[in-house]
């Protein structure tokens, strides 16, 4: 089973682009798929409450 990645605007990630996950059968290969996503973009992940002050 391949997992993927659906954009909501372009075909990559881009710096700031914010990633939601659903926990849902494929979520091993959507994983996977979202860190091949990321490794190709040279992009590092960051937690969202990191910017937005939350603890």
């Amino acid at each position: 089973m391949s997992g993927r990645m659906d954009y909501q605007y372009g075909n990559a990630l881009r710096p700031g682009d914010i990633v939601l996950m659903h926990f849902r059968p494929e979520f091993a290969a959507d994983l996977a798929a979202f860190r091949q996503a990321q490794l190709a973009a040279g992009l590092e992940v960051l937690l969202l409450e990191d910017f937005l002050g939350v603890s």
